[in-house]
Parts: C-alpha cells; sequence; structure tokens
C-alpha cells in the first residue's frame, strides 16, 4: 500500500477570518436588519400556519367565510425574511463595506414587503 504524503502547512498558521466584528452606527444597521428579517420569518411562517389551520381551528366561528392572509402575502414575507436571514448567515464571510450595504437591502426589502402585504 503506497502513502501519499501531506503538503506543507505554512508556518503562519491558518488565515484570519476576512473581517472583523463591527462598530458603531454599522453594527446597529446590521442588528436591525437582523432584527426585521428575523420577525418577518416568523410572521411569514404564523400565516402560513393561519393559512393553513384557521378554518379548522374554530368551526362555527364565521371563519370558514374568510379568505385568511392569502397564500402571496405569507409565503412572500417568509420568503424575504429567510433571504435576509441569509444575508445575516454571510455576514461573518463578507467584507465590512458590503456587509452594510446587504443590511440596507435587507432592511429596504423587509420595508417594501410590509408595505405590500400591510398597508397596500
Amino acid at each position: 500500500m503506497d502513502t501519499i504524503p501531506l503538503p506543507a502547512v505554512p508556518a503562519e498558521g491558518p488565515r484570519p477570518p476576512r473581517s472583523g466584528p463591527s462598530h458603531g452606527p454599522a453594527r446597529v444597521v446590521e442588528v436591525v436588519a437582523g432584527l426585521l428579517s428575523g420577525g418577518l420569518v416568523l410572521i411569514g411562517l404564523g400565516l402560513v400556519v393561519l393559512q393553513l389551520f384557521a378554518t379548522r381551528i374554530a368551526p362555527g366561528t364565521g371563519l370558514t367565510a374568510a379568505a385568511g392572509p392569502t397564500w402571496w402575502r405569507a409565503l412572500t414575507q417568509l420568503g424575504v425574511g429567510v433571504a435576509g436571514e441569509f444575508t445575516v448567515w454571510l455576514r461573518p464571510r463578507t467584507a465590512p463595506a458590503a456587509r452594510v450595504w446587504l443590511a440596507v437591502a435587507v432592511i429596504v426589502a423587509v420595508g417594501i414587503v410590509l408595505w405590500l402585504c400591510w398597508w397596500r
């Protein structure tokens, strides 16, 4: 049985992470984006559950005549919330300037979805 030698490890060790922690206003923007996207995931999950089970939860209450939140509202909120949480997951692998722009994009997307689904 032949063995293959392993490649040499550089003396300086593994590379440090690409970016460090954010400070000041950038951190506030990232935290707000994370809270908004997490909240949107919870709202979306709640609306999906209501869309599925609302007519069966309380028979005789008149809920069978209600349209419910509609699927497009529930799935849009859930989808944008999951996309926002994906950007939170990407945060340690992203350059600091890009992190702020991703957080701003999440905040804008959450605002647009809330406006379309709740106030339009």
